[in-house]
């Protein structure tokens, strides 16, 4: 988790569940929202989620794997 991120405060238990009642989910992911100063640019949807700002719920398979991903071993 990065130093600039705002996670909800049952986050760890939401993947936890989750994983429970999915167990053959081998990877899943959560929405990262962001928190802007100023409204974005027009367009600027096109290139969130190379800053990792991305609703994994919408977007099934998304770039970047690795931000907001939860991997469970026994699925592999």
């Amino acid at each position: 988790m990065d130093d600039d991120t705002l996670p909800e405060s049952d986050w760890v238990s939401a993947v936890f569940d989750f994983g429970q009642q999915h167990p053959q989910v081998g990877a899943y992911g959560s929405a990262i929202k962001g928190l802007y100063q100023v409204p974005p640019p027009p367009g600027f949807d096109r290139v969130a989620a190379c800053l990792a700002i991305i609703d994994r719920a919408i977007a099934r398979f998304a770039m970047p794997l690795v931000e907001g991903c939860y991997r469970q071993a026994q699925a592999w």
